[in-house]
């Protein structure tokens, strides 16, 4: 991947419907910032919230392992 982005990231294209481009120019102008910042918040922010289901659910599956029941019995 080319090393182009901010402070030599990898930097790679998104090809976005235009509905959705058009949102993401919307709410960078709203904000006053950038439309790549505003893509990379998005793509931030749906990690983090990935994350925290996947870890939600080991946190419920060793609990339950420790009950002696299994999540997918």
């Amino acid at each position: 991947m080319p090393k182009n982005g901010i402070g030599g990231a990898p930097l790679f294209t998104i090809d976005l419907p235009s509905d959705i481009e058009k949102r993401l120019l919307v709410l960078a102008m709203h904000k006053g910032r950038t439309v790549q910042f505003c893509a990379r918040e998005a793509i931030l922010d749906y990690i983090d919230e990935v994350e925290e289901r996947f870890l939600a659910v080991d946190r419920i599956s060793e609990e339950e392992s420790a009950d002696g029941y299994d999540l997918l019995e």
